[in-house]
């Protein structure tokens, strides 16, 4: 299985485990299950598979850096910031459940970023987060 596949997977079985409550479960799986390209789980995991190193620390780690990009974009469609209506060819998440709900959704997915940050259990986690730090601001 190649690694864009396996990041899809576990991702997907993260997303049935419903992480986000009753409340916000469907409004954050109505934003993520209509994901983008990927193109940074995708890099973290090509650099990983280059290094022949791909370990579930890999994945929680580009889940982590998707989930924090995904709250960027939800808090970037605001109507306090770019006031988008669209995203993904889809409503964005405040045309659909209001401005409040989209932003303590994106609120949930800066959380759930840093959560996911504790599934890594390596002796350089603060270099992770480092690495973590440099692909958030090469993205923006």
């Amino acid at each position: 299985m190649n690694t864009h596949q396996r990041f899809c997977d576990f991702y997907d079985n993260w997303l049935a485990k419903k992480p986000f409550g009753p409340i916000f479960q469907n409004s954050l799986f109505y934003f993520l299950s209509n994901r983008g390209k990927l193109l940074r789980p995708n890099l973290i995991l090509k650099v990983a598979e280059d290094l022949n190193a791909v370990t579930d620390n890999h994945l929680f780690f580009a889940l982590s850096l998707e989930l924090h990009h995904n709250y960027t974009l939800i808090h970037d469609d605001l109507p306090c910031m770019d006031n988008d209506d669209m995203r993904r060819g889809k409503p964005t998440m405040h045309k659909v459940y209001g401005e409040a709900h989209a932003l303590l959704a994106g609120d949930i997915l800066l959380a759930k970023s840093f959560e996911m940050l504790n599934h890594i259990h390596h002796p350089n986690l603060i270099l992770l987060q480092k690495i973590f730090h440099f692909f958030r601001n090469i993205f923006r």
